[in-house]
């Protein structure tokens, strides 16, 4: 089927062809919850309202070429919902999660991600996948940067953590603003 709209991967869009395996049991199960709170948390730290949807596959140069409807089953609201307050922190405000049934048990799954308040930011994912492993007790900070995205280094975490020491010191010391 052809349209006659386009819509590529960008700063503020992505696009997965299929649902976040938060169901399997062990590594496997952990490993997808870390992944959909990054994905979230990429948007979260960006500048920009966002959306991800699950369900349209991404096809050359990023762009969207087909919609792949996934089993309802599978794009639970609530139980991504559940996911995302406990990997991500603080919680993301105004998140929104949408299921879109298109019948015969399937459909899309939209997530709306507002821009945040810079204050909120960064905003942590409890878990890290390294290599082949999944690390429950690392976190990670990621941001959205074009289709693409960057990890936080452990320089700029430092950085965050001197300012926070230095503004809490500053305002301690003077009394309270």
């Amino acid at each position: 089927m052809r349209h006659c709209w386009s819509l590529t991967e960008s700063e503020w869009f992505e696009a997965k062809s299929a649902a976040y395996n938060i169901d399997a049991p062990g590594t496997t199960g952990e490993r997808q919850k870390i992944e959909l709170a990054q994905d979230v948390a990429r948007f979260a730290n960006a500048e920009h309202d966002a959306v991800l949807v699950i369900g349209l596959k991404e096809g050359k140069e990023h762009a969207v070429e087909a919609v792949t409807p996934v089993p309802i089953g599978a794009i639970s609201a609530d139980r991504y919902r559940a996911v995302l307050d406990a990997r991500i922190i603080p919680p993301v405000e105004g998140l929104l999660l949408e299921q879109i049934e298109l019948g015969g048990g399937v459909g899309l799954l939209m997530l709306s991600i507002p821009r945040q308040a810079e204050a909120l930011q960064p905003f942590l994912v409890h878990g890290a996948v390294v290599g082949d492993k999944v690390e429950g007790a690392f976190f990670s900070i990621v941001r959205r940067r074009g289709e693409g995205s960057i990890v936080t280094n452990a320089a700029q975490i430092h950085a965050y953590i001197v300012a926070g020491r230095a503004f809490l010191r500053n305002h301690s010391a003077g009394g309270s603003s």
